[in-house]
């Protein structure tokens, strides 16, 4: 018999806890404004390793094969340029970006003190 679990005042064993890891991709490849304010806020907010895992997640929503093909970049290479263990070019992450739908761009603003 499974420990027992109490949520909101109702008695439950462990087996009546399910738990599934979130895949954000799984959520990204069909709403594309949801998709674009997640690369956004990756963009705004988030370190370099955190927006390759926005692009990497994307891609993966939107088909690693398929965005590869639309970058003119093999496969292996996109996996690889988006592993996090390397520092992909510029002209790489334009053209994922292109291949996502997007126009990658720079803005230059004073650092807040």
């Amino acid at each position: 018999m499974g420990k027992k679990i109490i949520v909101n005042g109702i008695e439950l064993d462990e087996a009546d806890l399910e738990v599934s890891r979130f895949d954000a991709a799984e959520y990204l490849s069909e709403d594309e404004e949801l998709a674009e304010l997640y690369l956004k806020n990756a963009l705004e907010t988030a370190s370099q390793a955190e927006i390759l895992q926005a692009f990497k997640t994307l891609a993966r929503a939107k088909g690693m094969t398929q965005t590869a093909e639309k970058a003119g970049i093999a496969r292996e290479n996109l996996y690889r340029a988006l592993s996090g263990k390397t520092e992909p070019k510029f002209s790489t992450m334009q053209r994922l970006a292109n291949a996502l739908g997007y126009e990658l761009s720079f803005s230059i603003k004073p650092i807040s003190t």
